[in-house]
């Protein structure tokens, strides 16, 4: 197991980024008419920030023990099958929510339609479908479930649409004037990412009703607009039981805990991140992902675990081989995080990509060679 050590963001940023070149005085470091993507002057970082590492054991017990539990996993129920009835096969699972009572959520985005499963895995109905009327889905890409037991579901069309989560029925569409990329609720907040022209910060907070109140939280900085849109993307996580709102940049190895009324709280970094490439041409401003050509790490969603202050976060590692056999990663890392102070672990390999932790089970996605969730049981070792 890791623990982290407190360092400047400087040496941070320098220990990270490929070759740490002095950035020019316009925007980054430049070679023959190239500024390479990200810069260490561009990257949201604080004076002083915690890196989380790979090797060295922590002295918070809590956070170890449930790093093991989530090593040590047991599957006890697979959702989906290669072969079989309609509501048995998916086509590509975006995103999976749990409720309280235990019933599964599952965003089928090919298909756009959300379908529910009781605790035991049976089928319970589908909610939604493709189309542009109300509970209708354009664009689907990530669920929340609010303080009503609502089931809510971020359309990137631009709009969240509510429905009565235990019955389907549809309840409400809230209209946003941003393209959502991820969505959280605590309280009677939601707190919404994407990038809104009119708000320089990522993640935007309404009530309930679709009153906005707030923006917090750093994208990349770039005078390129395109570079600056792609590294600003993320993820958003809210932790109820220390009132965080923790937001992730997919391409950076950043990770940053906020209060529900925008102070930060910390910020993380992760030391084993190799950052995707991104090359601008400084004559036509264009740019080109050279990191596809090598290893290259992009985050995961971050998982609160339900009833717990600890969060779960995923990279995904891309390998030219795997991306050679058209595979979304080559291997999986998952780190524990304390969400009210930053502080992590690492926990190792083995687990999937992760959705939900809730009542003693991960919910683990898979989309490879046919889509399916996993329900893995957490093991007894105490926290």
């Amino acid at each position: 197991m890791r623990t982290l050590k407190h360092t400047t963001a400087l040496a941070i940023v320098c220990a990270l980024m490929v070759g740490c070149a002095a950035p020019d005085a316009n925007d980054g470091p430049r070679t023959q008419g190239q500024i390479i993507h990200p810069t260490e002057d561009n990257i949201p970082v604080g004076g002083d920030t915690k890196v989380l590492t790979t090797d060295s054991p922590s002295q918070n017990g809590s956070l170890t023990d449930m790093a093991k539990r989530l090593a040590q996993v047991r599957e006890v129920l697979t959702l989906g099958v290669q072969e079989g009835e309609s509501y048995e096969m998916f086509g590509r699972i975006a995103d999976v929510v749990v409720d309280k009572a235990g019933t599964v959520y599952v965003l089928d985005d090919r298909i756009s339609e959300v379908r529910t499963y009781d605790a035991q895995g049976q089928y319970i109905r589908s909610i939604g479908r493709s189309g542009e009327g109300p509970g209708e889905f354009r664009a689907p890409a990530a669920l929340g479930i609010d303080a009503s037991e609502r089931l809510l579901v971020l359309d990137r069309a631009r709009r969240i649409t509510a429905f009565e989560a235990d019955s389907g029925t549809y309840d409400t569409t809230m209209v946003l004037p941003f393209g959502p990329q991820d969505l959280c609720t605590m309280a009677s907040h939601l707190f919404v990412h994407g990038i809104w022209a009119e708000h320089e910060p990522i993640v935007h907070a309404f009530d309930m009703g679709g009153t906005y109140r707030q923006s917090l939280g750093e994208g990349y900085h770039a005078e390129n607009e395109m570079a600056r849109q792609d590294l600003s993307t993320g993820a958003v996580s809210c932790n109820s039981e220390t009132s965080t709102v923790v937001i992730q940049l997919k391409n950076l190895p950043v990770l940053r805990g906020y209060t529900i009324e925008g102070a930060e709280r910390w910020v993380t970094v992760l030391e084993d991140f190799t950052p995707l490439g991104i090359t601008e041409d400084t004559e036509t401003r264009t740019i080109t992902y050279s990191g596809l050509r090598g290893v290259s790490d992009v985050f995961h969603h971050t998982i609160p675990v339900a009833g717990t202050k600890f969060i779960v976060a995923q990279l995904r590692r891309r390998t030219p081989e795997s991306i050679q056999e058209n595979q979304d990663y080559a291997e999986i890392h998952t780190y524990v995080i304390d969400s009210a102070t930053g502080e992590g672990v690492y926990a190792g390999t083995e687990l999937p990509l992760v959705f939900s932790v809730s009542g003693e089970r991960a919910y683990a996605a898979i989309n490879w060679p046919y889509p399916r969730i996993v329900v893995y049981e957490l093991s007894s070792t105490d926290i």
